[in-house]
């Protein structure tokens, strides 16, 4: 009877510290998905995390005060919460807008780098990428563009990434995608981002 006193009284002291610690909110106003992939790293990593709902439907992500500052940096190292890339209608809207040659060619740019940095950040071990393309503009006597198109690829990845093994492959997929673009027209510059003894939280996320 003494040890089942004794339990009932620690899960007691254990409750009411919790229900004193209300969290600090390491993201808010997220969608669902987004918050299940940060609850999922975070867990992964045994920070105990937990999730609320606000009445219009967004969500926030809670840590302990204790935990705050690792989960800080493990969603830092990790890149998370995604950055919220616009795409081509929030930035360049079609409605009431005069549609020059010039600007056809802005948006078509911005959303094939776009498309193609959110497609490299699918590789295992890349943290982040950026595209920046350069298609020349100037023509010849017949029309005809002086020089080809070319990019840059700036890569952000962690130690598992086999830089030799992935370069060859990330230029032929940005030439591939851009008309007139020869892969060696298309350099790659690689940055590694060191993790240490933080997991790599690329994978399935949960429903948590």
């Amino acid at each position: 009877m003494r040890y089942f006193s004794s339990v009932v009284v620690v899960l007691a002291v254990f409750f009411l510290s919790a229900c004193s610690d209300p969290g600090e909110d390491i993201i808010s106003g997220t969608d669902q998905y987004e918050a299940n992939e940060v609850l999922f790293c975070l867990r992964r990593h045994g920070i105990d995390s937990w999730k609320s709902k606000a009445d219009d439907g967004s969500i926030s992500v809670f840590v302990s005060k204790d935990d705050y500052l690792k989960a800080f940096q493990v969603l830092k190292i990790n890149n998370l919460p995604r950055e919220n890339r616009n795409t081509l209608m929030t930035i360049f809207p079609d409605e009431g807008m005069f549609k020059s040659p010039t600007f056809e060619r802005i948006r078509m740019r911005y959303g094939l780098e776009t498309e193609m940095a959110n497609s490299l950040e699918l590789i295992n071990g890349v943290r982040e990428a950026r595209v920046h393309i350069v298609i020349p503009a100037e023509k010849d006597r017949r029309n005809q563009v002086v020089s080809k198109p070319s990019a840059s690829v700036i890569i952000s990845h962690d130690e598992t990434l086999d830089v030799d093994a992935v370069k060859k492959g990330i230029q032929a997929f940005v030439a591939n995608a851009s008309e007139g673009m020869p892969e060696e027209n298309v350099s790659v510059s690689f940055f590694m981002q060191t993790i240490g003894d933080l997991i790599d939280c690329k994978g399935q996320a949960t429903d948590g």
